[in-house]
């Protein structure tokens, strides 16, 4: 596949946007990104989760949907610096390209997305 982004955005905190040199365009979740990381320490952590076949309590840490930084690596992929340290996956185009195709949100998932930070932040502040 030779499809690069030409344009990575966050219309909001939770979300980032990326447009593609064929015109593709898609907003997923931070989460969803996130939980789509393709470094071997992820990638064994959700195969171990799946072959438990039981419900394994996540670990949520501080930051770890947050974006500090998106660096370029090489011309073929980025590496994405989170809010809790983690920063060993490589997003090559071609995968980039899957997660945002798999977790692209219609417009009434972004307004719901939107409202849910909203109320969250709201929450939070009390």
């Amino acid at each position: 596949m030779n499809n690069i982004p030409s344009n990575i955005t966050r219309p909001q905190p939770n979300l980032i946007k990326i447009n593609w040199n064929d015109g593709f365009e898609s907003i997923i979740t931070i989460e969803n990104l996130r939980k789509s990381c393709p470094c071997a320490y992820c990638l064994e952590k959700a195969k171990n989760q799946l072959s438990a076949n039981k419900f394994v309590m996540p670990t949520i840490r501080r930051g770890q949907y947050e974006i500090k930084k998106i660096e370029p690596v090489g011309n073929y992929a980025l590496m994405i610096v989170w809010g809790d340290g983690h920063n060993a996956g490589i997003w090559t185009w071609d995968f980039l390209r899957e997660v945002f195709e798999r977790y692209k949100m219609n417009s009434e998932e972004i307004k719901k997305a939107t409202i849910a930070f909203h109320e969250n932040n709201k929450e939070a502040k009390i």
